[in-house]
């Protein structure tokens, strides 16, 4: 009777190792920098943090302590924003009825347009790649074409000039830009090589429940991380680059804006302000956090030295002014 006695402490063991077999729920408060009104995309240059304050038309850089230190008057309404491999920052700007692709090169005082887009063209994402590009989708929904435009930065002109990559009919969607290819995620999710600009389509959307829509993409050294929304779901998902299928799954009960993956967490923020941490291949849920500021509607997030950062679009009995965020201590406990 010895054996199954010595069976049971291994299992035991191995059990104690992999990990907490549930995850904890917590209520945190987060250090509130009040900004602009309406704020939504955010990046940092390594030295500045910079986040667009939609409702001024304005872009606010961010000093140490995450006061502004200065903001720039742009010609249009900002929405995504990203960080340039040249350290250039780039906008999609809503001038009038079009969209344009704005440029703030490194230590320039202003900017310039550098591609207009064609009247009443939905442009829902932007995402800086390799080289001298910058990659925009577009697509108003199902009645017309998405496509995905490759812009080179060092030139200016209209997307009748740019290489185009057609996507289907489609809307909305997210961009993300990951070892010399470009993820595009609608109801569908395509890769693209950034120099022949091949296709592949994956077929995970038809596994995710019906009417899926891909709202928030991240990756970390493996994995990629995707945001889905469907009918009858609400999900995290994780999925192989090398063949673009599923590998685990997290149910959540809001629609993820904003993923951001590390080494250690794959963070997941919800709609209504509820942030997922989850560990990273598996999506094993390790803590939910509840936040005591009201009615948080996050647009972009980001991990920068061991503290959460997530931009509020707009806060609560604040007269419509937005904020950034800040989580200390927000990690779970080390998993064993």
């Amino acid at each position: 009777m010895r054996f199954p006695s010595m069976l049971l402490v291994v299992l035991a063991t191995a059990l104690a190792l992999a990990g907490p077999a549930r995850s904890d729920t917590v209520r945190l408060e987060p250090s509130v920098h009040r900004l602009g009104e309406w704020v939504d995309g955010m990046v940092s240059d390594g030295k500045s943090i910079w986040v667009a304050e939609f409702g001024q038309r304005t872009l606010a850089q961010l000093n140490a302590t995450y006061g502004v230190a200065r903001r720039l008057n742009l010609p249009g309404i900002p929405d995504k924003i990203d960080i340039g491999r040249d350290g250039a920052l780039y906008l999609l700007l809503e001038v009038e009825d079009r969209i344009q692709v704005w440029q703030r090169a490194p230590a320039s005082s202003g900017g310039r347009p550098i591609v207009t887009l064609e009247p009443k063209t939905c442009a829902p994402a932007l995402a800086a790649g390799g080289g001298p590009f910058v990659w925009v989708l577009t697509g108003c929904g199902s009645d017309s074409d998405a496509a995905l435009f490759k812009v080179d930065t060092r030139t200016r002109g209209d997307t009748g000039t740019m290489p185009r990559v057609p996507l289907g009919a489609g809307g909305g969607g997210v961009l993300m830009v990951r070892q010399g290819h470009v993820w595009a995620a609608m109801d569908r999710l395509s890769v693209i090589d950034e120099t022949t600009l091949a296709v592949r389509t994956s077929d995970i959307h038809g596994k995710l429940g019906p009417r899926p829509l891909f709202t928030a993409l991240a990756a970390d050294a493996d994995t990629v991380y995707a945001g889905v929304a469907s009918e009858t779901a609400r999900l995290v998902v994780a999925i192989d680059p090398a063949t673009l299928q599923e590998t685990a799954r997290a149910p959540v009960d809001q629609m993820i804006n904003a993923i951001v993956a590390d080494a250690q967490h794959v963070v997941a923020l919800g709609s209504e302000g509820r942030i997922f941490v989850l560990a990273p291949r598996t999506l094993a849920l390790e803590r939910v956090i509840d936040l005591t500021v009201p009615k948080v509607e996050p647009r972009a997030a980001m991990i920068r030295n061991g503290d959460l950062l997530l931009t509020d679009f707009r806060l609560e009995n604040a007269n419509e002014r937005g904020a950034l965020l800040v989580l200390h201590g927000w990690q779970p406990p080390p998993r064993r």
